[in-house]
Parts: structure tokens; C-alpha cells; sequence
């Protein structure tokens, strides 16, 4: 199993916090959906979710690897239907999204901390293009720029 409920537990306390700042709540969606989370009002589906928690500073890299099949689905879900598609990442000191439709490089990556070579095609997004919804910075929470956004509209 990939996926542990740390994992889980995890993701869902980074999501609950997007959902906090965007008045919204959230929708764990089923395993056999290849994305994370579905982002709603009411009833009203506004926006699909794939939620990685990282155990560093959003400074460490330049870059945020994700497996491109999510990047993929998460692209055509937002074509077919019009909702919005994002990653969402925690860092230890941010919290921060990228629309699937970004700019990105595929690479030939993957995880090498389970034991064997995992190597996958992988998306990487630029971390730059990232829109922050909390950023800390030496420490202090960074004050708001056109990095910082609310809910999609």
C-alpha cells in the first residue's frame, strides 16, 4: 500500500485549511478516482483537488513533482467539465496551489525512498508559478502579494 492513514490524516488537515480560507468545504473522493479531493458549496461541485503534504520547506526545491497521470486527469476533468483542477501542496512552512493547467516539464522521476526504483513520467511545476495561500518567511508569515489568492471564482 502506498498510502498510509498518516498519509491521509495528513492530507486532510492540508485541505481543511484551503477550505477554511476559501469558505468551502470538502469531499474526500473515492479510491478509484485518481484525484484527491473535490472542493464544494452546497452541493456544488467548484474545483477537484490532488493534495501532496511535503516534510520540507517550500524552499528546498525548485520544482514540485507529481506523477503526470494526475496531472493528465486532472487536465481533462477540467476540460470536460469546466471545474477547476489543482494541486495543492503543504510544505512545513506554506501551504500553496498550482492549476493543473500550468506550465510544466515531464520528466523521467519518482520516489527512491520505498525501496526500489520507482521511476515514472512525472510533471514538474515550477515553484514560482504556485499561488500561495500561506507562506512564512524566516519565520513570520509573508505579507500578501499577487502570490497569495482566495477561492477561484
Amino acid at each position: 500500500m502506498r498510502e498510509t492513514q498518516a498519509d491521509r490524516d495528513n492530507e486532510l488537515l492540508a485541505i481543511n485549511e484551503v477550505c477554511k480560507k476559501w469558505r468551502c468545504q470538502v469531499f474526500k473522493l473515492p479510491t478509484f478516482h485518481t484525484l484527491d479531493h473535490a472542493l464544494i458549496r452546497g452541493r456544488q461541485v467548484f474545483a477537484i483537488g490532488e493534495v501532496k503534504v511535503r516534510s520540507s520547506s517550500w524552499r528546498k526545491y525548485s520544482r514540485v513533482m507529481v506523477g503526470l497521470e494526475k496531472v493528465m486527469i486532472g487536465r481533462q476533468i477540467g476540460r470536460n467539465s469546466g471545474l477547476k483542477t489543482f494541486l495543492f501542496v503543504r510544505w512545513t512552512d506554506g501551504l500553496g496551489f498550482i492549476n493543473f493547467e500550468a506550465d510544466m516539464t515531464v520528466e523521467i522521476g519518482g520516489r527512491t525512498d520505498r525501496g526500489g526504483d520507482e521511476g515514472s513520467l512525472v510533471a514538474m511545476f515550477d515553484i514560482n508559478d504556485f499561488i500561495f495561500i500561506r507562506k512564512e518567511d524566516d519565520g513570520k508569515e509573508a505579507r500578501r502579494s499577487k502570490n497569495f489568492a482566495g477561492p477561484p471564482q
